[in-house]
């Protein structure tokens, strides 16, 4: 059986790192709306193996189709932070740039 404890330390690494960038490119809870996108649904296929042959080749392929749900986003800015927050139809349809996001939603 092989030894995958070699790997451990890179793959916390990797989490750490991930983890790291998230938290850093999160939005702001609040703040000014400097933008807004609204992102229509879509969809893609991903081939995915579903069979090998004897040499270990990919043989066969099933489609998985994956779906994206529509979502509405705002750009805000607090201070030196900015990030996009995706929120509900309503408060998009609400909030204007140059608008206070939470305020401007309700």
């Amino acid at each position: 059986m092989p030894d995958h404890t070699s790997h451990l330390p890179r793959w916390i690494a990797a989490l750490l790192v991930t983890l790291a960038l998230g938290a850093a490119c999160s939005a702001p809870e609040a703040g000014q709306v400097i933008a807004k996108q609204h992102r229509a649904p879509y969809t893609w296929v991903q081939p995915v193996c579903t069979a090998y042959n004897s040499q270990g080749m990919c043989s066969t392929y099933t489609a998985i189709t994956h779906t994206a749900p529509e979502r509405w986003v705002l750009t805000l800015r607090s201070g030196d932070h900015e990030g996009d927050r995706e929120v509900t139809q309503d408060a998009f349809d609400r909030c204007q740039p140059g608008q206070t996001y939470p305020a401007c939603a309700h």
